[in-house]
């Protein structure tokens, strides 16, 4: 029990970022995204083939809190000259 209710405290702390250039570093990713809390972890999505970036990536952060603020103040912002796209992660 005590581990389903651990597993709802997180639920809604992932975020999907989209339309990310295949130059975007995952550093340069972290400290735009800490403009919003602390981020735990990040994982750029690589194409398992020629494992090229996507321009995709799936960020965990340490709160739900932090990751609400992500979308709703850093959605369609300018990052490596492309305009991202932030969701929350299912």
């Amino acid at each position: 029990m005590a581990n389903y209710q651990q597993q709802q405290q997180t639920e809604g702390d992932t975020v999907f970022v989209g339309n990310l250039s295949f130059d975007t570093t995952e550093e340069t990713l972290r400290s735009f995204l800490e403009a919003a809390g602390s981020v735990q972890r990040i994982k750029v999505l690589v194409h398992r083939d020629t494992q090229r970036p996507k321009g995709q990536a799936i960020v965990t952060f340490d709160n739900v809190e932090a990751a609400t603020k992500a979308i709703s103040e850093l959605n369609g912002s300018d990052v490596d000259g492309r305009q991202v796209t932030l969701r929350v992660f299912s």
